[in-house]
């Protein structure tokens, strides 16, 4: 769903695996809406380390958070 953490604060960055682009961009939206700022731990093996973090709110958008 998340190819790279900058995705979260730009959910419309598309990657060459987002063959449906619209849904992609959605299905981000969505799981950020559903999971930021909880106690959710997202576990990443296409980020560079750390790999592990949280979604947190960040003015109209959201980040990923180590």
């Amino acid at each position: 769903m998340f190819h790279h953490p900058c995705q979260m604060a730009k959910p419309g960055l598309l990657d060459i695996d987002d063959v449906e682009h619209d849904r992609a961009k959605q299905t981000r939206i969505k799981f950020m809406q559903d999971y930021a700022d909880g106690p959710v731990l997202i576990l990443s093996t296409h980020f560079a380390t750390p790999t592990a973090g949280k979604i947190i709110s960040d003015g109209g958008g959201y980040k990923f958070h180590s």
